[in-house]
């Protein structure tokens, strides 16, 4: 019965240590073909190292530079040696502003210093230059500790119990 409590006990702080990390991405523009160095690359910490992100949420609004389309932007994520791709969340063929929401199951990590990158980028590039702009924008990664970390607090749930009795 003990070990049930403690592991109760450990489960429940884990699941409390879930965080989301929310990107305000307005006025980020999508250039060139991925890897390109006129990319715009975001890094971001997550606040815990080795940390796996299990899915990612977006909404905003891209606008397209004539003649590039809302097919064509892309994000890439990165961390820990794991690259995780994301199409063009909803685009069409054609150059139409678009709104834009979702969310998208995945599971990469963060590296050793809790950071992850994120890099906006074009599967088709029309031109030297920004092929469109996210006027407005978010996107917000799930994030669930490493087991070292969950290892920790399960461990203090345990110190707690015990010091009560």
């Amino acid at each position: 019965m003990k070990k049930t409590i403690a592991i109760l006990a450990a489960a429940g702080l884990a699941s409390a240590a879930a965080a989301d990390v929310t990107v305000d991405i307005a006025g980020v523009t999508s250039n060139n073909a991925q890897g390109d160095g006129g990319n715009v690359v975001l890094t971001v910490n997550v606040g815990a190292a080795n940390a796996e992100i299990t899915s990612i949420d977006f909404e905003g609004f891209y606008v397209p530079n004539s003649p590039s389309w809302t097919s064509e932007p892309q994000w890439s994520f990165q961390g820990g040696g794991h690259l995780w791709g994301m199409s063009n969340h909803g685009g069409v063929d054609d150059s139409n502003p678009l709104a834009y929401a979702g969310s998208e199951a995945t599971s990469f990590f963060s590296d050793g210093n809790g950071d992850v990158t994120i890099e906006f980028w074009e599967n088709f590039v029309d031109f030297n230059g920004p092929d469109g702009t996210y006027e407005r924008g978010s996107i917000t990664l799930k994030v669930i500790p490493a087991p070292a970390s969950l290892a920790l607090l399960g461990l203090g749930g345990l110190v707690a119990t015990r010091r009560r009795r």
